[in-house]
């Protein structure tokens, strides 16, 4: 059967920018960031597998290699500053270090490289992911989907997060949770060592919450002293879901720490030589 072309929100003209969401989001996300930058940039968006408005092909293969190919394809061979949150930013490291011609820098809020979370370099706080991830997929193989996606979102969302969503929200997070599991699996499974990201040469910044599960703010903090050109804020008041629930201060850093780069940029190219003048006869 004819695979529907994958869908991605695209807006402005300019360097281009690669917006990557969480696991149960989609790529609306980041409608207020590309407000925010397409009067200079070209903001591309896509919704990963099985998220959004895109399908999941099937095949029980790895899910950050599946989401690589998605993005390799749309990216192109443009280079691009790469943001990407959570699993986003998961798949976005994923994709700097397999193509790190393609990144001009990244952006990565509390980014899911869970299997640095959960190694004996953190500590217990930090690696209960580990424990959260296992629980929340022994309801999924039970077929309880539904407590599965209550658990999942109180995690990441603070307690009763759940019961703030609405009625179509939960529906559609209970239907989500086989890949989101396929997510966990992946990140899990990784085993990209601390010093291959060393090797990762673009400015890079880190974001973090102040407030949450500890995981994500350990492993933004372990990049930032890990790679050699980071930057690196906090947001004491938010939460791993930051990027979502409180998107302008999160979006306005993005967008700053991006103009910086690209005007940077501008000013080191050089200036174009002045055209010779006629010769006179």
């Amino acid at each position: 059967m004819h695979q529907a072309a994958p869908f991605v929100r695209q807006s402005g003209e300019g360097p281009a920018v690669l917006c990557l969401h969480s696991s149960a989001g989609s790529s609306a996300q980041w409608v207020p960031l590309m407000d925010r930058l397409s009067a200079g940039y070209r903001v591309i968006a896509p919704d990963l597998h099985a998220h959004g408005r895109n399908t999941w092909p099937g095949g029980g293969g790895n899910a950050l290699e599946e989401d690589m190919r998605l993005v390799e394809a749309i990216a192109g061979d443009a280079p691009a500053h790469v943001v990407g949150h959570s699993y986003g930013g998961a798949l976005a490291l994923r994709y700097a270090t397999r193509r790190p011609e393609r990144v001009l820098s990244l952006v990565l809020y509390e980014p899911a490289v869970w299997h640095l979370a959960a190694s004996g370099l953190a500590d217990s706080a930090t690696r209960e992911v580990l424990d959260v991830g296992s629980r929340v997929k022994r309801l999924v193989e039970s077929g309880n989907c539904r407590e599965a996606a209550r658990g999942f979102v109180d995690y990441w969302n603070g307690e009763h997060g759940w019961d703030r969503l609405s009625a179509p929200q939960q529906s559609r997070v209970e239907a989500q949770m086989p890949r989101i599991m396929a997510h966990f699996d992946a990140v899990f499974a990784d085993r990209t060592p601390l010093i291959a990201y060393a090797g990762l040469e673009m400015p890079a910044l880190l974001l973090s919450g102040g407030v949450g599960p500890r995981c994500g703010q350990y492993t933004a903090r372990l990049l930032s002293i890990t790679m050699p050109r980071t930057d690196a804020r906090r947001f004491p008041a938010l939460g791993h879901m930051g990027p979502v629930v409180s998107a302008a201060p999160v979006n306005e850093a993005i967008a700053e720490f991006i103009d910086r780069l690209s005007t940077m940029r501008s000013a080191r190219r050089p200036a174009a030589r002045p055209a010779e003048a006629p010769g006179i006869s």
